[in-house]
């Protein structure tokens, strides 16, 4: 999974700072050196010294070690192949997509003139409890739904927000251009894309205007409703 740095001025990006990039870089070349070493040490025992015990154990060794090296290649190739700009600025809601390898390129901007309306609602996000995986505790974050008008049909773009002051920060420009906030206090988290219209435009919709602070980033180990 990508996780998104940043959000500064309502900017996001998946790209590693500088020292960040250049720290997994050192770290998997050093585990590759150390991978090699292993390997060679293997042959050693067990072509030279003839210690098949001994070349056992470390080819374990290097087993792990090259798991361990591969894994981190591909995680940091994840942040490298890919690069995800997602910003709301004072003109609207931009976003940029790219992929290296299949040379995919997308860039979106959609400003406040063509947003009908937001809708807020809360999302879960499981913590990993080996304990006790049926209480494992959730983050209670929120997903900001932009509803626009796409050459006269209805789009919708997300964002999932965990932190308090980024959401404030989200509301508050939505709100300065003038776009209708609309929220729910129900998990929107597993409503699929498709049933956006029929769940959030239709005339059973379940929503109120936002007129207090919608609260995240709290822990919960109970359910929310759904949606």
């Amino acid at each position: 999974m990508i996780e998104m740095q940043g959000g500064e001025d309502l900017r996001y990006t998946n790209q590693l700072p500088d020292y960040a990039l250049r720290f997994h870089r050192g770290l998997i070349t050093v585990l590759g050196i150390i991978s090699l070493g292993l390997l060679w040490l293997v042959l050693y025992f067990l072509f030279f010294d003839f210690f098949p015990v001994m070349a056992g154990f470390i080819f374990f060794v290097f087993a792990i070690m090259a798991f361990i090296t591969r894994f981190s290649y591909y995680n940091l190739k994840q942040y490298t192949n890919l690069n995800i700009i997602k910003h709301l600025n004072h003109e609207g809601y931009y976003f940029y997509f790219k992929n290296k390898k299949t040379k995919e390129e997308i860039e979106e901007m959609i400003t406040y003139n063509q947003m009908d309306q937001v809708i807020i609602g809360h999302t879960l996000r499981y913590i990993p409890n080996t304990s006790n995986a049926i209480r494992s505790p959730r983050i209670i974050g929120a997903r900001i739904i932009i509803v626009w008008d796409n050459e006269g049909e209805k789009d919708f773009r997300i964002f999932d927000i965990e932190v308090q002051n980024q959401l404030d920060g989200w509301i508050d420009r939505i709100r300065f251009h003038g776009i209708p906030i609309y929220m729910t206090e129900k998990d929107v988290g597993s409503v699929p894309g498709d049933e956006y219209v029929n769940k959030f435009l239709g005339e059973g919709r379940d929503l109120e205007e936002l007129t207090t602070p919608f609260r995240v980033g709290g822990r919960t180990t109970e359910k929310l409703e759904k949606y």
